[in-house]
């Protein structure tokens, strides 16, 4: 199985803003809260943040645009995934400037791709406004219960990753993955239905035309700059008569 899993937003948060003098990159540079689904390595990342309230530190919460998390999560994910996946130092302080002595790290999710299988399925689908791809068909909301089918094949064993365009947010865990920062008690995570979506694995092929024909269908009619800007490796692997 595969499960989509985010922040539990309904407890109480540590909140935190970045510090103004702290070297970094405004959070759509980094790929908005999870990451970029790519290497960002060289790119500016806030080393430090102050917080705002006097909530518990737990280990793993959302910072303004941004996906923090703590040595434990850390961990866990390096034994499954070692060297895939990007954590950034962050050094969090008190309201009066004191610093945590526990680690901290923003988390770039390197791996992105796509495997839920929709083909079939009643899905609601809205239109993007914004970001140089304004008018491109994106999945608003499942129209169908859990659980939905995901391609094992596409998958092929990884453990943590972003999906692309079918059901953006959130991030996509193995249930191997999940089960270990379940037993670990790791805090701040939606691990259960309903709040998380689970997913069957199955030994179908993602194939983009099959699953999503009119994304591809307004990629090719429009062929958006930012496409090539923001998503050259995504348009290399699959469309690249765009670079000919």
């Amino acid at each position: 199985m595969a499960w989509k899993i985010d922040f539990d937003y309904v407890s109480a948060q540590p909140n935190f803003a970045i510090d103004k003098d702290s070297d970094g990159t405004a959070p759509w540079g980094f790929g908005w809260g999870w990451g970029a689904g790519r290497s960002l390595v060289g790119s500016p990342v806030p080393k430090s943040a102050t917080q705002t309230d006097s909530n518990k530190i737990v280990d793993v919460f959302p910072l303004p645009g941004f996906a923090c998390v703590g040595e434990r999560f850390r961990v866990i994910v390096e034994a499954f995934e070692p060297g895939v996946h990007e954590f950034y130092p962050i050094q969090l302080k008190s309201r009066k400037g004191v610093p945590h002595e526990e680690s901290h790290f923003l988390i770039n999710v390197c791996q992105r791709f796509d495997s839920i299988l929709v083909k079939g399925i009643d899905l609601e689908w809205g239109r993007r406004v914004a970001g140089g791809l304004e008018g491109m068909p994106y999945l608003s909301r499942m129209g169908t219960k859990p659980p939905l089918p995901v391609s094992r094949t596409t998958i092929a064993g990884r453990h943590l990753w972003l999906n692309y365009w079918v059901w953006e947010g959130g991030i996509m865990v193995s249930d191997q993955l999940r089960a270990a920062l379940m037993d670990a008690k790791l805090r701040r995570l939606k691990f259960k239905e309903p709040w998380a979506e689970r997913f069957d694995e199955v030994d179908s092929p993602f194939d983009y035309r099959e699953q999503v024909p009119h994304i591809v269908d307004w990629m090719e009619a429009n062929k958006p700059a930012a496409m090539l800007e923001a998503h050259l490796n995504w348009v290399k692997t699959y469309m690249p008569n765009w670079l000919q």
